[in-house]
């Protein structure tokens, strides 16, 4: 596979060097690559578990990272989604804004979550369900109601 990498290289390079540029890039090339394996990388998305829930958040904190939000932002977020979802036991798709509601009650109650962090859980949430609505994942978002 390394081999043809490297003809492909070369052969796109050719009408822009001369031959003497052309035989010392296929040299450095070579000289370089000697010894190396090249594997196919799979970039597919798949869904893992029953009903690729983990994989909509991925795809959720990767939409985050591409726009520069910093690591422990990210690892939030999905502390938070995944919180949510082990509590409820409920796919995605299937939340209610009474599922929250009952999630954010039991959480301000019983585990004395002060409102201004609950504000914040909910908007990671809300921008989660968001980006699942505009990737045409889910029809609405339950935090709206």
């Amino acid at each position: 596979m390394v081999e043809k990498i490297l003809e492909n290289v070369v052969n796109e390079m050719a009408p822009h060097l001369s031959q003497d540029q052309l035989e010392h890039l296929s040299n450095v090339l070579y000289v370089n690559f000697h010894g190396m394996e090249v594997q196919e990388q799979c970039t597919e998305l798949t869904a893992s578990g029953e009903d690729g829930d983990e994989a909509k958040i991925r795809m959720f904190v990767a939409s985050k990272k591409a726009v520069n939000r910093q690591t422990n932002t990210l690892k939030q977020y999905t502390r938070e989604i995944c919180n949510m979802l082990d509590f409820l036991g409920k796919r995605l798709e299937d939340i209610t804004g009474m599922d929250l509601r009952y999630y954010y009650g039991v959480m301000r109650e019983r585990r004395g979550i002060k409102m201004s962090t609950m504000q914040t859980r909910l908007h990671y949430l809300s921008s989660f369900w968001d980006f699942l609505i505009t990737e045409d994942m889910v029809s609405s978002n339950p935090v709206k109601r």
